[in-house]
């Protein structure tokens, strides 16, 4: 099972150019208690370290579902369905789209 730091990490290490944008939108986006950068780090990321099961991507806030589909290849289907794709099959649909 992939997870949402792999995916991350996979961003970063690909294309760092991306994930530099991909944080900058996170960045100016605010929430209560700080931007989603923060949140998406400490609380999403954090939380899944701890317990992957836990991670429900359909109550994300909206800028970090935009960016999982924008930046990190998710499809609105594997968010609505609650699903983190297969970096290996994500990977394989790159290919053949490139």
């Amino acid at each position: 099972m992939s997870t949402l730091q792999q995916h991350y990490e996979r961003l970063r290490q690909t294309d760092l150019d991306r994930w530099n944008e991909m944080n900058s939108v996170l960045v100016r986006q605010s929430l209560k208690d700080g931007n989603c950068l923060i949140y998406f780090e400490r609380s999403v990321l954090g939380k899944e370290r701890k317990n992957p099961e836990k991670i429900d991507l359909r109550v994300l806030p909206g800028w970090i579902l935009h960016c999982l589909v924008g930046f990190l290849g998710f499809t609105w289907e594997d968010i609505w369905s609650n699903r983190i794709p297969e970096l290996e099959q994500l990977e394989l649909e790159i290919e053949k789209a490139g």
